[in-house]
C-alpha cells in the first residue's frame, strides 16, 4: 500500500483532468439549476440557434426589426420565466415548467425578433444547433430540447478549456481559474455562445504558448490557428485585433504568423458584408443613440472619448470585475463578498506564480512579444468598450452604457502569454513537489468555487 502511494504521488496530477471533473460538476448545476431564460440575452441566443440550425445562417430584416422565423410553440415554452428577471425576491415555479415542458415544436412559423442577436455570426452556434436538429427530429418538447441545447454547450467549452489546459506551456494556472470562474461556466451551461468563445479563445491562447520565434510550424497549423482566430473575430469583431498576436512571437521577416490576421480580417468582412450590414437595427433611436452619429462625434473627440473611456472605468471597473468573476442571472444575483475577494487573490496568485517559481526564470517571455501582448490585449479591450459606445450609448455621453464584466472574458486567456513557460505541458510549476501543491491548492479552491455557484443559484431561483 505504501509503495503504491509513493508511485501515485510520484506522477503528476493532471491539472487538465481535475478541471474537467470541476467544470462538470458546475456545468450540470448551472444547466440544472438556472431556470431556462435566465441569464443575459439566453432567449434571443435559443432563436439563433434555431435558425442556424434550420440551415439559415443570416438574420431576416423585417421594417425596423432584425431576426428570424421561429416555430410559434418556442415562445409560449420560454416565457413562464419572463417575470424573474430583475426580480431576486421571486422564485421558480414548478408548475409552470412542468405545464411549458409538454409543449411540443410547431409546424407553423412566427416572425421573432431579436435584433441584438441577430447579427451574430452562425459558427458559436455550431454545436447547439447541431443539438436542437438532433433533439427536434428525435421528437422531444421544445423545453427538452432547450436543456439539449445548454448541456451540448456546456460541454463543448469544457472540453475546449480542458484541451487548452492540457496544451498550455504558459500561464496554466492562470488558463484554468479562469476557465472555471462561475460566470465563465455559468454562460457555457447556457444557450449562448459566449461559453463556446471563451474556450476558443483559452484553445487559441494555449495553443500559442508552445510556439516561439524559433519555432517552425506547418501550413496546416497556421490555418487551423487562423481558423479559431477567424470565428472569434467574426463573432465579436473587436477581438480581431487578438490575431495579430502570432505576429508578435515571429521572426519580423516570417509572412505565415500574418496569416490568421489576414484570415481574420477577411473573414469578419465577408461577414460584415453578409450579415451584419443587411440586418443591423438601430438599438435605441428615441433615447439619443445614433451609431453614425457617435462615430462622427468621436472622430471629432478622440480626447472626450478617451475621457469618457477613462471615466467609465474609473465608475465601474469594480462591478466590471465582478461580473467577470460571477454575477449571474440577469446580473441580478451577486455572490458573497467573501468569494469575490478570495477569487480575485486566487487570479492574481495563478497569474503572478509562474514568474515565482525558481525554474522557470530561463524560459521567460522575450520582452518585444510582452509589449506587443499588453498592446493588442490593451486596444482590443478598448475596441470592446468603444463598440458598445457606438451602438447602446446616446450620442456624446459622459459614460459608456452597456459594458458588462463578461464581454471581456474571452480577452483574458492572452494574458498567459505574458507569462514564462513552463517544463511540460499542462505543469503549473517547475518541478513535481510545487506542480502537486499547487494542484491541491486548486483543487481546494475548485471546491468552494462549485458549492458556491450551487448555493447562489439554489438561493437565487428556488
Amino acid at each position: 500500500m505504501r509503495q503504491l502511494l509513493v508511485s501515485l504521488l510520484r506522477a503528476p496530477f493532471s491539472a487538465a483532468r481535475l478541471y474537467l471533473f470541476f467544470a462538470s460538476l458546475m456545468v450540470v448545476i448551472s444547466v440544472f439549476f438556472t431556470p431556462e431564460g435566465m441569464t443575459p440575452d439566453e432567449g434571443p441566443h435559443f432563436f439563433r440557434a434555431i435558425q442556424v440550425s434550420q440551415g439559415e445562417l443570416t438574420g431576416m430584416r423585417k421594417g425596423n426589426q432584425s431576426g428570424g422565423m421561429i416555430p410559434s410553440s418556442v415562445l409560449p415554452a420560454l416565457i413562464s420565466t419572463v417575470d424573474l428577471i430583475g426580480h431576486p425576491e421571486r422564485h421558480f415555479s414548478i408548475t409552470s415548467f412542468d405545464q411549458a415542458s409538454h409543449i411540443p415544436w410547431s409546424q407553423t412559423y412566427d416572425f421573432i425578433d431579436f435584433s441584438n442577436v441577430a447579427i451574430y455570426a452562425p459558427g458559436g452556434y455550431l454545436p447547439e444547433a447541431l443539438a436542437i436538429r438532433i433533439s427536434r427530429l428525435s421528437g422531444l418538447s421544445v423545453l427538452q430540447t432547450f436543456y439539449v441545447a445548454r448541456l451540448t454547450n456546456g460541454f463543448v467549452t469544457i472540453l475546449l478549456c480542458t484541451a487548452a489546459i492540457a496544451l498550455s506551456r504558459r500561464g496554466t494556472a492562470w488558463l484554468l481559474v479562469l476557465a472555471s470562474l462561475p460566470m465563465t461556466l455559468n454562460l457555457a451551461g447556457s444557450c449562448s455562445h459566449d461559453g463556446i468563445l471563451i474556450g476558443l479563445s483559452a484553445l487559441a491562447a494555449a495553443i500559442l504558448t508552445r510556439h516561439t520565434a524559433a519555432s517552425r510550424w506547418s501550413t496546416g497549423n497556421w490555418l487551423g490557428i487562423s481558423a479559431l482566430f477567424a470565428l472569434l473575430a467574426m463573432a465579436k469583431p473587436p477581438l480581431l485585433l487578438a490575431a495579430l498576436l502570432p505576429a508578435a512571437f515571429a521572426r519580423r521577416t516570417a509572412l505565415r504568423p500574418l496569416l490568421p490576421f489576414t484570415f481574420s480580417l477577411l473573414a469578419t468582412a465577408v461577414w460584415y458584408i453578409c450579415g451584419i450590414a443587411p440586418f443591423k437595427v438601430q438599438f435605441l433611436a428615441q433615447t439619443g443613440v445614433s451609431d453614425s452619429g457617435q462615430i462622427r462625434w468621436m472622430l471629432l473627440h478622440p480626447l472626450k472619448t478617451l475621457a469618457v473611456t477613462l471615466h467609465t472605468l474609473a465608475l465601474y471597473a469594480p462591478a466590471f470585475a465582478c461580473q467577470m468573476i460571477g454575477r449571474l442571472g440577469w446580473l441580478d444575483t451577486p455572490l458573497s463578498k467573501q468569494f469575490y475577494v478570495l477569487t480575485a487573490l486566487v487570479l492574481v496568485l495563478a497569474f503572478l506564480s509562474g514568474a515565482l517559481w525558481k525554474g522557470a526564470t530561463t524560459a521567460r517571455q522575450e520582452r518585444r512579444s510582452v509589449l506587443a501582448t499588453l498592446a493588442i490585449v490593451g486596444a482590443s479591450s478598448l475596441g470592446i468598450m468603444l463598440s458598445l459606445y457606438v451602438i447602446w450609448s446616446p450620442v456624446g455621453s459622459d459614460v459608456i452604457s452597456g459594458i458588462q464584466g463578461r464581454y471581456f472574458l474571452p480577452l483574458l486567456p492572452f494574458c498567459a502569454l505574458l507569462l514564462p513557460a513552463m517544463p511540460q505541458a499542462g505543469r503549473l510549476a517547475p518541478g513535481l513537489a510545487r506542480h502537486q501543491i499547487s494542484v491541491a491548492l486548486l483543487a481546494v479552491f475548485l471546491s468552494i468555487d462549485a458549492v458556491t455557484l450551487g448555493h447562489a443559484l439554489l438561493a437565487r431561483f428556488w
